[in-house]
């Protein structure tokens, strides 16, 4: 919605032809968009008024001023900023959005963990299934310091791909995937391996201990997690 509008305006304040220039950055804490038209630009009451409810320079009939104050409010619900970062008549806009980085699913292993990490006898080898690449690779990485094997898999089916291959011994599942869920995955495993490898599902959500006995899953991970809480799973189930 708020990309759909802004690009609308831009097409609609071209008319017959011009640019639209879309780039994007970010540093530790903030992403930016800036969308850039070479359309007919924008007076200063119109640059002061467009984000208000209601305003429009379409009349009434074309429009009824709730496109850009709409954007305007699902930014801001996100924490984000929107400006018009610079606007003329007859040589165009650019309008800039801002929005906060989320770092919440971001892995963090301390030095503290890995000199504490004690590697196992059994080398294991593991399945990580996630369609998010960055928790995927971070999650991988946490076992390979384990000291054990770890295949990557971006969604349920390509990780019967995997299984269909090779032997693994833990599968570590993300539930809300698309094409298949966790779930639906850990109940494949389940009826085709015969409890002979073990499930982890990993959730941003608080998932039940009878939704776990339900789809004979081993453990269940809050997201976040830590290298400790993947370290421990791992030992549990190595142990038993």
């Amino acid at each position: 919605t708020v990309f759909y509008n802004i690009i609308k305006n831009s097409i609609e304040s071209m008319g017959f032809g011009g640019t639209i220039k879309i780039e994007t950055s970010k540093n530790d804490n903030m992403a930016t968009v800036t969308i850039q038209d070479t359309g007919d630009g924008m007076d200063e009451e119109t640059k002061l008024k467009i984000f208000q409810p209601f305003y429009t320079t379409k009349g009434f009939e074309a429009g009824r001023g709730l496109g850009m104050s709409g954007v305007f409010s699902i930014v801001k619900s996100h924490n984000g900023n929107i400006c018009v970062k610079h606007s003329e008549l007859g040589k165009g806009t650019t309008i800039e959005l801002s929005f906060p980085i989320d770092h919440t699913n971001e892995i963090k292993v301390s030095k503290k963990d890995i000199d504490s990490t004690i590697k196992n006898p059994e080398i294991l080898t593991i399945l990580v299934v996630e369609d998010i690449a960055s928790i995927r690779d971070s999650f991988a990485k946490m076992i390979s310091l384990l000291g054990h094997n770890c295949n990557k898999a971006e969604s349920g089916m390509a990780a019967l791909a995997f299984l269909e291959n090779k032997s693994y011994d833990i599968v570590f599942t993300d539930l809300g995937m698309s094409e298949m869920s966790g779930w639906q995955l850990a109940d494949i495993i389940k009826e085709k391996f015969e409890g002979k490898i073990s499930v982890v599902v990993v959730s941003g959500w608080e998932v039940s201990e009878d939704e776990t006995q339900k789809h004979g899953v081993s453990f269940a991970i809050n997201k976040p997690f830590t290298f400790a809480e993947i370290k421990n799973v791992i030992s549990k189930i190595a142990s038993k």
